[in-house]
């Protein structure tokens, strides 16, 4: 009996070795994984997934990995050290992305709590970079190095996705970084800058002179593709989305999102991108932050169009009480849809509130794009206080502004673009036919040949 059972964890040890040499290959192209650390989930002839998991004062030791995408499962500070750079602290975020080139690293985790990663591995022809293969014989002996004592069962590497891995945000961002230099993303081509504490994508196209693209409540970069294909001809042009919107991470609960917060975010965005003053462009949310930033900060804007933007208090008194109290009562009612797992509801009943469009009029990819930017509007619901904007603000934008309404605009949308366009000195109003509020999507081809026409001249 006793000579069964020795030969039995004899041979789960060999086993579990037979695993070690499957997970890494014969053919390896990095070093195995820390064992202590590091377990195979998924792998096929493409690309190897690895679980990454660290307790507090733990480390990885130097390990070496071909090109990646690492996932944050949770918030942490790690020491980390890249290519056998000086270690630095980085405090990460949950869900945080970052894309790396093969390379030599080590982790050690000096937060409370432990930490988990998920590492998406490129091999072979489908890495950009690769680590050479190590000898055949290297593997063996650092599989038995790291082998463990018999009385533990072996992890058998799974033949599919592990299910847990779905419990990772499926839109991924960049983690915290100490400089503010852009990121590659890989979603739609797109590329991150951290600023003022945030996360934010963007794309660009075309070359010369920079115009940026502020979108509205519901959109994000994506929302201006016939814009970048206009302008982009003529103009370097980079739309970035706001903060908590597709793809940046968020997890719902954020209580930073306020008009001021969007405002910093943009000012420190364009200052990332180190390119000087921009044209700036903005559409419903985003033009009251384009506004603000052109008068607080005129150094940063070459010229500024605006469609409206939510400046209420440049109406009458009884307008903006009416304008704001119907802005607290439907974040009232979308509130709690938002946050109890029906985002649908919550982002149907504001669209239809908000009049720009119907949702049953769009596509279904339009919905499924409007929804993934659900927890933005819930962050949006949790602050009713409309823009600080006054005409005093409106006579600090030294930039040539253009006013762009749609024909059939709304009342209070008609008296904010009249009021502003007496304080701003140097603006000037041009009206979109057979358009509502939403312009760029009711009558794009006019939208965009004024825009155009606006931004030759300035």
């Amino acid at each position: 009996m006793t000579r069964a059972i020795l030969f039995g964890l004899r041979m789960r040890r060999y086993a579990y070795i037979l695993v070690i040499l499957l997970a890494t290959g014969l053919h390896a192209q990095t070093t195995p994984p820390d064992l202590r650390h590091m377990r195979v989930e998924y792998e096929d002839e493409r690309l190897r997934v690895i679980r990454l998991t660290l307790a507090p004062g733990e480390s990885t030791g130097t390990v070496e990995l071909n090109e990646r995408i690492n996932v944050s499962g949770n918030d942490a500070r790690l020491k980390i050290s890249l290519g056998g750079s000086t270690p630095a602290v980085f405090d990460v975020k949950a869900g945080s992305m970052r894309h790396e080139a093969a390379s030599q690293f080590s982790i050690e985790n000096v937060g409370t709590a432990e930490w988990q990663c998920v590492i998406t591995e490129f091999k072979g022809q489908f890495a950009k970079s690769v680590i050479p293969a190590r000898p055949p014989e290297k593997v063996q002996e650092t599989a038995r190095a790291q082998s463990p004592p018999e009385n533990v069962a072996p992890q058998v590497q799974s033949k599919q996705p592990n299910p847990v891995l779905s419990t990772f945000p499926s839109q991924p961002s960049v983690e915290a970084r100490p400089a503010t230099e852009p990121t590659s993303l890989n979603v739609d081509g797109a590329r991150v800058l951290f600023v003022n504490g945030t996360e934010l994508a963007y794309i660009e196209r075309g070359q010369g002179q920079p115009v940026v693209l502020v979108h509205d409540t519901l959109g994000d970069y994506r929302s201006w593709a016939p814009q970048l294909t206009a302008l982009s001809r003529s103009y370097r042009v980079i739309a970035y989305s706001r903060r908590y919107h597709y793809p940046n991470h968020s997890n719902g609960k954020e209580h930073d999102y306020t008009y001021d917060t969007n405002t910093k975010d943009l000012a420190d965005f364009i200052r990332a991108l180190n390119a000087g003053p921009v044209r700036l462009v903005g559409f419903g949310y985003g033009a009251s932050i384009a506004g603000m930033v052109a008068a607080e900060h005129p150094e940063l804007v070459k010229a500024l169009v605006v469609t409206e933007p939510a400046y209420e208090k440049l109406l009458d008194t009884t307008m903006a009480f009416r304008s704001q109290f119907a802005r607290e009562e439907i974040y009232g009612i979308i509130r709690k849809p938002l946050t109890k797992d029906k985002p649908e509801r919550g982002v149907q009943t504001y669209l239809d509130w908000l009049g720009y469009q119907d949702w049953a009029g769009i596509s279904a990819e339009e919905q499924y794009r409007k929804k993934q930017n659900s927890n933005a509007l819930h962050a949006q619901t949790l602050d009713a206080s409309p823009p600080n904007f006054v005409c005093a603000t409106g006579k600090k934008i030294s930039a040539p502004t253009l006013i762009l309404s749609g024909q059939k605009r709304s009342p209070n949308s008609a008296e904010i673009a009249g009021v502003l366009s007496a304080c701003i000195p140097n603006a000037e109003r041009a009206t979109v036919s057979n358009s509502g509020g939403a312009v760029y999507i009711d009558n794009p081809s006019e939208a965009d040949k004024l825009l155009m026409e606006f931004l030759g001249k300035h």
